[in-house]
């Protein structure tokens, strides 16, 4: 079956999450993602330990479905070669700060000039625009200055940062989102459009409640911790065999997290009839599960509560998670085929469709591999490629 994107070109310029992610995604919906790195080495995922027989874990995480072009776009004959090349795309997607392409005169207002109807998406740590356009930022340098970092923790414990690349991930569903925006208005206008991704707004966008409570109030959202700050008992508590996830929301769920536990005496406490009133005697209702749950092991608390709707969930790793019989069931472990590193497990497609089928069509390309492929297609001869060759603006596959 077709799949929705397959008569979209898009050119990546981009590194470590961000940009490789949202290229990915587009690739599986059937764009011809052509991922552009430098010769002799290629972006730096490539380069990040643990390697799955020579290659990186961190590389082959988001680079799927991309035929990869090595251009050095910092040398004017490979800038030229960058400019040829986004004339005939539909998108351009970087993820670098904006004063590189405007260094190396890829920006969007230059490559625009050579395609207007070219959607040219950039993701940065800052944007386009503000005091900060010019400066450095990761993922975790926008936790920090976006807040979210400061509800990560304890009333004990300094701001943490969280496990999983949060900004990085935020900003790639919103340059997808972005571009596929921007391709459905050119059906009408046929025109570009300049598409800029900060990972700050979308942590700022991403503290949702957090912020309007601070708008409310005046005051900065409470440290999060191991516990909810609106509903109780809510958290992580711990079991006779580890932790589990327990979130009773409704006075409803109270009921019936009481009903599981066999515990009806719990349920008349005036104390914590009332959402209010368990969130006010936080602390004398977590002693008291503190006693009650200890003789419980986690498979069999969370099987109760499920049996009574109570939201419970064991506390998986990532390891343990992937036999979760719901994450089995959804699709969301995959394997791959790569040349060098034979079959390799990845991220299934996290959206599920009727119709539509998001699909593994190729491995993350080695450095090169598909150069000559894409120089050809755009017309170059062999020669002009040889030239390129040798004046190290390319690099072919051996």
């Amino acid at each position: 079956m077709a799949r929705p994107l397959e008569d979209v070109s898009v050119l990546e310029l981009s590194t470590m999450i961000a940009g490789p992610y949202a290229g990915q995604m587009l690739g599986d919906l059937g764009a011809d993602v052509v991922k552009i790195e430098r010769p002799g080495g290629g972006e730096l995922a490539r380069g990040l330990e643990p390697m799955v027989d020579g290659e990186s874990f961190y590389y082959l995480t988001a680079n799927r479905n991309k035929r990869g072009l090595a251009l050095d776009v910092t040398d004017e004959d490979g800038r030229e070669v960058f400019l040829d090349l986004a004339e005939a795309a539909d998108v351009v997607l970087l993820n670098f700060p904006p004063t590189f392409a405007e260094r190396y005169g890829i920006d969007h207002e230059t490559v625009r000039e050579r395609n207007p109807e070219l959607v040219y998406c950039s993701i940065s740590a800052y944007g386009a625009t503000g005091p900060y356009r010019e400066d450095a930022g990761i993922d975790t340098t926008v936790q920090a200055l976006s807040g979210a970092m400061s509800m990560a923790r304890t009333e004990e414990t300094p701001p943490m940062r969280t496990g999983v690349p949060m900004n990085d991930v935020f900003a790639s569903l919103y340059a997808v989102q972005g571009i596929l925006t921007a391709l459905y208005d050119r059906r009408d206008t046929g025109e570009g459009e300049f598409v800029d991704v900060a990972l700050l707004d979308a942590g700022v966008a991403g503290l949702t409640t957090r912020a309007t409570y601070s708008f409310a109030t005046g005051e900065p959202y409470p440290p999060f911790g191991r516990r909810h700050n609106y509903f109780a008992p809510e958290g992580v508590y711990e079991v006779a065999d580890g932790d589990v996830q327990l979130s009773v929301i409704t006075d409803r769920h109270w009921r019936r997290f009481c009903e599981a536990i066999d515990e009806p005496g719990l349920a008349a406490d005036e104390r914590f009839e009332e959402v209010n009133r368990r969130v006010s005697n936080r602390g004398a209702l977590d002693d008291r599960l503190a006693d009650l749950l200890a003789g419980w092991e986690v498979d069999e608390l969370v099987a109760a509560l499920r049996e009574h709707d109570v939201p419970a969930a064991p506390v998986n790793d990532t390891v343990s998670v992937w036999e979760h019989p719901q994450v089995r069931a959804r699709g969301m472990r995959r394997t791959m085929e790569h040349p060098d590193a034979g079959e390799v497990d990845t991220l299934g497609f996290p959206v599920k469709y009727d119709r539509i089928e998001p699909r593994i069509d190729r491995h993350p390309p080695r450095p090169g591999e598909h150069t000559e492929a894409v120089l050809r297609a755009r017309g170059y001869s062999d020669p002009e490629i040889d030239e390129l060759r040798e004046a190290g603006l390319i690099e072919t596959a051996e």
